[in-house]
């Protein structure tokens, strides 16, 4: 009996050795290829305002990303994204998967289907833009052009037109001539559902951007123009031209910007921090519905060993009312700081003072003081 139970006992490591072996190499095959990346994000944030109540606010953040190579021709890619805030005791936001997409590369050809990053001039897809879809590209030479069907879109952070329930279909042709990248774009925007009547886009509408980048001597020079427009007269045409000019001087980076807006508004970003708007640290244009802008911005920036120190200051007047008799203008002043400690670690302070001439409204001044650490992995 005994001779029984040791050769029994024998028997069961050696399959269980077996079994092990024979899990190891797929397993081993499953992780290879595989890359996780993502990001963990806290912020603290304080406003004071002229003769309104203190508000202070915390943001957490977390993203993780996995990209999985299938076979030599198709990747698989995941990504879950987290947001919570807490806003005066109240807390808002869950985690939810972001990202679920499939995308096959063959000889110039890429194809992208499933749930995927919104990324278009008008969208903010690192503040978690996304939509179900399909996305195709294609190089031609030193061309790539690209088209792209959407729906069930899902916004950033900081939404400024609704387009969740509205299909979109945009067409692009990227590339670079002669120093000069670029990127022009026309978005076809479908009627929204029944029953959504948050949107200005209710009836549908039309949304074009020409992106230009390129140096002029020492210069870095980003350049864009946006349009958008609403059907059945539901949203007139709204318009931003903008020109930022980044240069090194010493050990100093200087950066000079313009930003005019057309006579009907410049409401032509979907999320505030998109690519063809114009902001400085709260100053935004193409954010919000105004009327003839006229902006700049100036701002110099020197590192102090690990640390870089900044001081920008931003101007904005516009009509708060189309053909308003009188202005209004917001200043802002903003000082930030930052530490990089690694790589892949960093912090930051930002105080921004703001200052209102309104033709309407009390003036007033407001203090916000912003707080992040931020960990890439």
């Amino acid at each position: 009996m005994k001779k029984f139970a040791k050769m029994s006992l024998v028997a069961a490591v050696a399959v269980a050795g077996l079994s092990s072996t024979v899990a190891a190499k797929p397993l081993a095959d499953a992780i290879q290829g595989t890359s996780v990346s993502g990001l963990v994000r806290y912020r603290v944030n304080d406003k004071k305002q002229d003769g309104k109540r203190d508000t202070n606010s915390e943001q957490a953040k977390l993203v993780f990303g996995i990209k999985s190579k299938v076979n030599d021709k198709v990747t698989a890619a995941l990504k879950w994204v987290g947001v919570l805030t807490q806003k005066n005791s109240v807390t808002t936001g869950a985690p939810a998967l972001g990202v679920a997409k499939f995308t096959y590369a063959n000889d110039g050809l890429t194809a992208t289907a499933g749930l995927m990053e919104l990324a278009t001039p008008w969208t903010d897809a690192g503040d978690g833009a996304r939509a179900n879809g399909i996305l195709a590209t294609k190089a031609l030479g030193k061309v790539t052009v690209a088209a792209a069907c959407f729906r069930d879109s899902i916004q950033g952070g900081d939404k400024t037109v609704s387009i969740n329930s509205n299909n979109l279909k945009a067409l692009a042709v990227i590339g670079a001539a002669s120093g000069i990248s670029y990127q022009a774009w026309y978005l076809d925007i479908g009627k929204a559902v029944a029953g959504d009547t948050g949107s200005a886009l209710q009836q549908g509408g039309t949304a074009t951007a020409l992106v230009l980048k390129g140096k002029a001597g020492i210069a870095n020079i980003n350049a864009s123009y946006a349009t958008l427009e609403g059907d059945s007269n539901t949203l007139d045409t709204q318009s931003l031209m903008k020109v930022v000019a980044t240069a090194p001087v010493n050990n100093i980076k200087l950066t000079v910007g313009l930003a005019s807006g057309g006579s009907d508004g410049d409401l032509v970003t979907f999320d505030q921090d998109a690519a063809v708007g114009f902001e400085s640290a709260y100053i935004r244009a193409g954010g919000a519905n105004q009327f003839d802008l006229s902006a700049y911005t100036v701002a110099a920036a020197v590192p102090v060993k690990d640390v870089t120190l900044s001081l920008q200051y931003t101007n904005a007047s516009y009509d708060a009312t189309k053909g308003a008799a009188q202005e209004d203008e917001v200043s802002e002043i903003c000082f930030k700081a930052a530490y990089k400690m690694s790589k892949n670690f960093s912090t930051y302070l930002r105080v921004a003072n703001l200052s209102y001439d309104k033709a309407l409204k009390a003036n007033d001044d407001t203090l916000k003081t912003r707080i992040q650490l931020l960990y890439k992995f």
